[in-house]
């Protein structure tokens, strides 16, 4: 049976001034159905068919959820409470020698500077103070004569006499003359002990004593008397303008890219965080970045050039790299002091004393950053390419240098360039060569094309040696045991 619209509504009893229908009754009444709905049968418990026990998923019903339960904070004690990445408890300069003592050398050299610099000066500081000794006088007995006959309140009784309230100037008058008459005393008590106690020292002080004194009053005067802008001490360093890097204009550089998952995140309202603060490391600021989802490292390294426009500086300046310890979308981005390019080299850190291990991995240079970068001759071969004058004889001369501090290697060196840019292995390679000429380079081409062992006929094989007389092939570090079979790492260099 259908009802109508009408039968929704309660059926009241004739009374005056009309009935109030029930409106909530008509607007819940269904549309097809005016009947309430019928209520199931109920179940017994052990009829009842849980989730996850053989019942079939019903089309249109709510899904399950697929978020895990967040995990409840472990505890001081608990085992999963370590597992966090630990940050270093000394900064990575101080942990490294080589840092250190770059540190070290940089605050010796600055200090000691700025002594000397001063030192130098010091007549002109002092014929400076004594010349501004009188305006300085006058300055501070001028503050003294403010203070007692009160000069602070000078604009308060002003402003009550431009306003023409009479009572409150009456108020402040009094208060300025009991003011006044206090300070005034305070001053005639005391500059009569004062004065004789001034008498009294120089009297009894000797000499020395009291030029010292004397001197401290015209340096006092001296500081007092000297204007804002014209201090008494010069300046040792001018300071290069760097602009301290801020998160800000982190973000606002990484915004300016025209990443389009940036702009999407930056519509929203966030997306590019901070991990870590931003923090001094070297000669320069580091900042750790946690880029919107869908970034890469690798888009940032694309737009190297419009970063340093984005952050104001020099190429050379900004250097950003991946965290290797992390996922692809944490930036490590470093922005240095100065350019690399103008910046001094470090020197290396075998120059002036150390031994040199070719098994270990063996000091070449150094990165932006200043960090050591090494490298691994062992089982490795290195060629070395760039334009003239970019320094590939450098690179290889540094090479040269490591392997000859190593006592095992049998150092080759045949320079086919005809310079004499590698002849400080003179004394310590075991052959060395250089010329442009046809016998240089054949005696180089037999060499290297010559048997790897010394004294062996060429065309005869190796004897195969004994089980367990011979370390394996990974542990290199006790190669050392053996003498030298052959020519070690051998330099070339020829353009």
């Amino acid at each position: 049976m259908m009802a109508t619209a009408d039968d929704a509504f309660p059926q009241e009893p004739d009374r005056p001034g009309g009935w109030i229908p029930d409106v909530g009754a008509f607007l819940d009444t269904p549309s097809e159905n005016m009947s309430p709905p019928k209520q199931p049968d109920p179940v017994h418990p052990a009829d009842a068919v849980h989730p996850g026990e053989g019942a079939d998923p019903v089309e249109g019903a709510g899904g399950v959820p697929v978020d895990p339960p967040l995990p409840s904070r472990p505890g001081v004690l608990s085992p999963s409470a370590g597992n966090g990445q630990r940050r270093p408890v000394l900064p990575g300069w101080v942990r490294s020698a080589t840092a250190l003592r770059a540190a070290a050398g940089w605050a010796a050299g600055y200090y000691s500077h700025v002594v000397l610099f001063h030192t130098v000066r010091i007549p002109v500081y002092l014929a400076r103070l004594l010349g501004r000794a009188p305006r300085g006088l006058v300055r501070v007995a001028g503050q003294a004569t403010g203070w007692i006959f009160d000069a602070e309140g000078r604009a308060v009784r002003a402003a009550t006499v431009r306003r023409e309230d009479s009572e409150q100037y009456l108020k402040l008058s009094r208060q300025r003359d009991r003011r006044v008459r206090f300070r005034l005393l305070v001053v005639l008590l005391g500059a009569g002990p004062c004065g004789v106690a001034v008498l009294a020292l120089a009297a009894t002080l000797p000499a020395g004593a009291r030029w010292l004194a004397f001197g401290a009053a015209v340096v006092g005067l001296g500081i007092a008397g000297s204007p804002v802008d014209q201090p008494v001490l010069g300046q040792a360093v001018v300071p290069a303008a760097v602009t301290r890097l801020t998160g800000d204009i982190v973000v606002r550089a990484l915004e300016s890219l025209g990443i389009a998952e940036i702009n999407k995140a930056k519509n929203r309202g966030g997306g590019i965080t901070f991990p870590a603060p931003i923090s001094r490391d070297g000669p320069g600021w580091r900042a750790d970045v946690d880029l919107p989802y869908g970034v890469t490292v690798s888009d940032i390294l694309e737009r190297r050039e419009r970063l340093a426009s984005g952050l104001r500086r020099p190429v050379g300046c900004v250097w950003p790299e991946p965290a290797a310890d992390a996922h692809a979308g944490r930036l490590v981005l470093w922005v240095g002091d100065q350019d690399m390019s103008k910046a001094a080299a470090a020197e290396w850190p075998l120059a002036r004393r150390g031994r040199a291990d070719l098994f270990a991995a063996l000091p070449f240079g150094t990165d932006p950053r200043g960090r050591t970068v090494s490298v691994t001759l062992v089982e490795n071969n290195m060629l070395v390419g760039s334009l003239p004058g970019a320094g590939k004889t450098a690179a290889v001369r540094v090479l040269m240098l490591g392997c000859a501090l190593d006592p095992t290697c049998e150092l080759w060196v045949f320079n086919l360039k005809g310079t004499a840019d590698l002849d400080a292995a003179v004394t310590v390679a075991h052959r060395y060569a250089t010329g442009i000429d046809d016998a240089t380079v054949a005696v180089g081409c037999r060499c290297v094309a010559g048997p790897a062992r010394r004294g062996r006929p060429p065309g005869r094989r190796a004897e195969e040696p004994a089980q367990g007389s011979v370390p394996r092939r990974q542990d290199h570090s006790s190669y050392r045991r053996y003498p030298v079979a052959g020519p070690a790492p051998t330099g070339h260099d020829r353009r």
